[in-house]
């Protein structure tokens, strides 16, 4: 891996509160926001249901969507990188089914390097651009039954830097569950599964397990806040 590249990856891992939890971990994309609404609520999406972007927090949750639903979301992302997310849920059979797209794209930086890597300090600039990216492809599919909903979701994660690329295969698990009208409670397990092998290393899909509650208060017709 061209040591430019190298260090811009690990600045931009390394800023950030989520980004420097996760530094041991390869495809970062799967812990950033992937959702408006999730970010809006402190990124606790797992409690959350009749949301089509529950494939990215709890495949449980997606049991609550009744209809057809699509959403889309890009921002940018430390330094010249960008994150971008797409989710769609489908009614099907008894219960629901999810697919979502993550993509966390760090841009291009120049490439540097060292005839002598022995005596090289900065190296010399080849004239060539290289990039990154990581993200992942989810499949999920959530089933309400009564006030009780479970769900599980499969994906394929990838990541590339420069020349160097690799894929990891993973599951998630999930329940979610109506104590009262007024509380709900939801419980994820996510990103278990294989690692990205690199060709010098293999890294670690970040393993995420979240418990969360939410209180729904309408307000009147059309009108309501989710705590």
């Amino acid at each position: 891996m061209p040591r430019r590249l190298l260090a811009f990856v690990l600045l931009v891992t390394a800023t950030g509160s989520a980004a420097a939890q996760s530094a041991a971990n390869g495809a970062l994309a799967l812990e950033l926001p992937a959702a408006p609404r999730a970010l809006a609520l402190g990124n606790t999406g797992v409690a959350l249901a009749g949301d089509e972007t529950a494939v990215f927090y709890n495949p449980a949750q997606l049991g609550g969507v009744r209809r057809a639903a699509a959403g889309l979301s890009t921002q940018a992302y430390i330094a010249a990188s960008s994150l971008h997310a797409v989710a769609v849920a489908l009614p099907l059979g008894r219960g629901t089914l999810g697919l979502g797209l993550q993509a966390l794209d760090y841009g291009d930086e120049e490439e540097y390097r060292c005839g002598n890597p022995a005596d090289c300090q900065y190296g010399e600039p080849t004239g060539n651009e290289i990039s990154a990216t990581d993200g992942a492809l989810t499949v999920g599919y959530g089933l309400a039954m009564g006030r009780l909903r479970v769900g599980a979701a499969a994906k394929l994660a990838y990541q590339s830097v420069a020349s160097q690329s690799a894929a990891a295969v993973a599951a998630d698990l999930g329940l979610g569950l109506d104590l009262t009208r007024w509380l709900s409670i939801g419980a994820s397990l996510r990103n278990v599964g294989s690692r990205l092998g690199f060709d010098d290393r293999d890294v670690p899909l970040p393993r995420i397990a979240r418990v969360g509650l939410a209180v729904p208060v309408r307000l009147g017709p059309g009108l309501a806040l989710t705590a």
